[in-house]
This record gives structure tokens, C-alpha cells and sequence, in this order.
């Protein structure tokens, strides 16, 4: 009994060849499922750029509705103005608002986002969206 008991207690833990085995399938795992979620991070930040843009056209088409503003006063506005972080709240550090032009009730402007997105808005709508990193 006591040659079993002993040949029971030399029998703990993993061999060399499990634990590379069990690295192996991680390593495996790992090379696949990590390439996806970058993407599903790209695909986040494109939505949220989105969505700020449309957040900003929202804003400025409200300032000319209220007729706080003339086309040529919302044509001076930048992102560091008030008047459009007052309605859309502050914008990401590093992001944009270039090229507001007003047409009748189309505003037209690009917005980039801190994270490379570049959003075009013409006619009231999104016009292009585009990744320039």
C-alpha cells in the first residue's frame, strides 16, 4: 500500500509536453481572435465620428433655424466657438470643424475626429466618410 500511495504523490502536476501543448492552442487563439477586434475598434471609431458630425449639422442647422446667427457668422465659426460646443458639447481633444460654408438651408463643413476619421457634410448630409491616418 505504501509503494502505491507513494507512486500517487510523484504524480502531481503537468508534463512538459501538456503545458506546450496548452501554449501552443493560446498562441493559436490569440493570432486569430486579436486581428478581429482591432477591427471592431475601427469600426467604433468611424461610428462615433459619424455621430458627432451629425451631431455638429444638427447644431449649426439649429443656430441658423433660431435665427441667433446669419450664414455669414456661422460661416467664421471654428471649434473652439461657444456657440457649437454649447449645443454639442465639448469636442474630442484634437478633433476638427474646417470649411463651413452656408447655401440657402444647406451647411456644408468637414468634421475630423481625433482619431483620423474625416466626415463631409454637404446639404445637410453626410457626404463622404474617410480614414486618413
Amino acid at each position: 500500500m505504501t509503494k502505491t500511495l507513494k507512486q500517487k504523490m510523484n504524480r502531481k502536476g503537468f508534463t512538459l509536453i501538456e503545458l506546450i501543448v496548452v501554449i501552443a492552442i493560446i498562441a493559436i487563439l490569440a493570432a486569430v481572435l486579436i486581428p478581429r477586434f482591432a477591427g471592431f475598434t475601427k469600426s467604433a471609431d468611424k461610428s462615433a465620428a459619424q455621430a458627432t458630425a451629425r451631431t455638429i449639422s444638427t447644431a449649426l442647422a439649429t443656430l441658423v433655424a433660431d435665427g441667433r446667427y446669419t450664414a455669414t457668422q456661422i460661416e467664421a465659426f471654428d471649434e473652439g466657438d461657444t456657440e457649437i460646443t454649447d449645443l454639442t458639447g465639448t469636442l474630442p481633444t484634437g478633433a476638427t470643424i474646417t470649411a463651413i460654408s452656408v447655401t440657402g438651408n444647406s451647411i456644408d463643413f468637414t468634421y475630423t475626429s481625433d482619431k483620423d476619421w474625416v466626415v463631409v457634410y454637404s446639404d445637410g448630409k453626410e457626404a463622404s466618410v474617410t480614414y486618413t491616418p
